[in-house]
C-alpha cells in the first residue's frame, strides 16, 4: 500500500471519531518480555552485550516496580 500526503483541507474534513485508539501493552508482561528479549540479543558475540544486559536488569526492575 503506497501512503500519500493529504491536503489540509482533507485531513480536516476527516472523521476525528474514525481514528483508531492506541493499543496498549499487556502491563502484566511488558517489562519482563522485554527484558528477556534483550537478554536473548546480549549473547557473546554482540559488541553491546553489557548494554543490553545493563537495559535488560532495567527492565527487569521495571517489571518488579510496576
Amino acid at each position: 500500500m503506497v501512503q500519500r500526503i493529504l491536503e489540509a483541507s482533507k485531513i480536516e474534513s476527516l472523521d476525528p471519531s474514525a481514528i483508531p485508539r492506541l493499543r496498549m501493552p499487556e502491563r502484566a508482561t511488558v517489562f519482563s518480555a522485554r527484558a528477556a528479549r534483550l537478554l536473548q540479543l546480549a549473547d557473546v558475540n554482540n559488541p553491546i552485550s553489557g548494554y543490553l544486559r545493563l537495559m535488560a536488569a532495567l527492565a527487569d526492575s521495571q517489571q518488579r516496580a510496576r
